[in-house]
């Protein structure tokens, strides 16, 4: 290889290597379209909570609707009242399962529901199967009851 083409490809490997690469995130519609798909199939036949999270995504829309302070102190308080649940929810046997799917299908004996998130859910939204009927339920009556 001649001295020149050396030098020439060199130069061509140091401005390449030399140009801002930014990797292409996908944008919020995208990610939503992937999450939208997904549909994983629960089968209850005892009682249990089911407890939709928000996703990152979602959280940082939150954030910043919100605004970071007031986002983590109610999450800080959420994750307080959420362990209260889990402590009561473990005494009586009852499990609780978490998801961050936008859509979840729940066969029952006697049923089948296909539960869509939208944008009433928080960053927990509460269903709880008493062995008959699957209801979206308030954290706080859960805690009641």
């Amino acid at each position: 290889m001649s001295r020149q083409t050396a030098l020439l490809f060199l130069s061509a490997v140091i401005i390449t290597s030399c140009v801002d690469y930014q990797e292409e995130k996908p944008s919020a519609k995208d990610e939503r379209t992937k999450l939208e798909v997904q549909t994983v199939p629960v089968r209850l036949s005892k009682p249990a909570v089911v407890i939709f999270e928000m996703d990152s995504l979602e959280i940082e829309q939150l954030k910043e609707a919100d605004g970071e302070d007031i986002f983590y102190t109610a999450a800080d308080d959420l994750m307080w009242y959420n362990y209260q649940l889990q402590q009561k929810m473990d005494s009586l046997a009852i499990p609780m399962m978490y998801t961050e799917d936008d859509t979840l299908k729940v066969i029952t004996p006697n049923q089948t529901y296909e539960i869509v998130k939208d944008s009433t859910f928080t960053v927990y939204t509460y269903f709880y199967y008493d062995g008959e009927d699957l209801t979206r339920v308030d954290l706080f009556d859960l805690l009641d009851n």
